[in-house]
């Protein structure tokens, strides 16, 4: 919907993106990073939320948003063979591995990519009609997984999210790890990969989404929040239709 002269959009538009860089360098000073990763991912997500008109479905309105706004991250769209290969482990260990990725070698998602070996992943399983969590692999749906998990329990898939000693420090990439634990009453040892998410890369997200939408909302002549209004019902009842 268009609203107001070119003038007052002009300065709507400066107001939001001081309120967002305001919030950053609050977010900027938090010393621990699971809140400070928590506090980037809701801010990306009050936009996802608005941009979807507040429909239900927080999941699916997270990644739309992510997809639609994000020119950087194109590896965003599509499947992980990591996560993937571990959550079908049995049905794939005969056909496949992880050998792709070598030891002491960082990968970033686009180089797991580039050996297609999610794709032949997903051909083994569509055929074992096991098709059903394949999405959840995506590195949208991914970083939605990590989202969740801090929310409901202040905690992440693996410890790299705590530091702040990466070698890609803004970029995903993915971490052999060497585990020595008890399972059943034995020891076990072994070895896994792990998909990394550094702290600096959820922050250059939420700003690239973010300032993409505002570019996309003044260029549009739409307020980058005309769904929050007074009349939204949840104002009063604390409950989204």
């Amino acid at each position: 919907m268009v609203y107001g002269s070119a003038e007052y959009r002009k300065e709507r538009d400066r107001k939001v993106h001081n309120k967002v860089d305001t919030r950053i360098q609050i977010i900027d000073e938090i010393p621990d990073n699971y809140f400070k990763a928590l506090c980037y991912f809701s801010l990306i997500e009050s936009f996802a939320q608005e941009y979807a008109k507040y429909c239900k479905g927080t999941t699916k309105n997270f990644c739309d948003f992510v997809l639609a706004f994000d020119t950087k991250y194109s590896f965003l769209c599509e499947i992980d063979p990591v996560t993937l290969y571990y959550d079908f482990e049995s049905l794939l260990q005969d056909k496949f591995d992880l050998s792709f990725l070598d030891h002491g070698v960082y990968y970033n998602p686009d180089h797991a990519i580039q050996h297609g070996k999610a794709n032949e992943m997903i051909a083994t399983l569509n055929l074992e009609k096991k098709d059903g969590r394949i999405a959840h692999h995506r590195y949208v749906n991914l970083l939605y997984s990590l989202r969740s998990k801090l929310s409901h329990e202040l905690s992440s898939h693996n410890d790299m999210l705590l530091t702040n000693l990466h070698l890609l420090d803004k970029y995903p990439y993915y971490n052999r790890c060497f585990r020595s634990y008890i399972s059943s009453d034995k020891s076990i040892e072994d070895s896994v990969w792990e998909l990394v998410v550094p702290i600096g890369f959820i922050r250059e997200l939420a700003l690239e989404c973010i300032n993409n939408y505002l570019a996309y909302s003044l260029k549009n002549k739409n307020d980058p929040f005309e769904n929050e209004r007074m009349d939204r019902k949840s104002h009063i009842t604390w409950c989204d239709d």
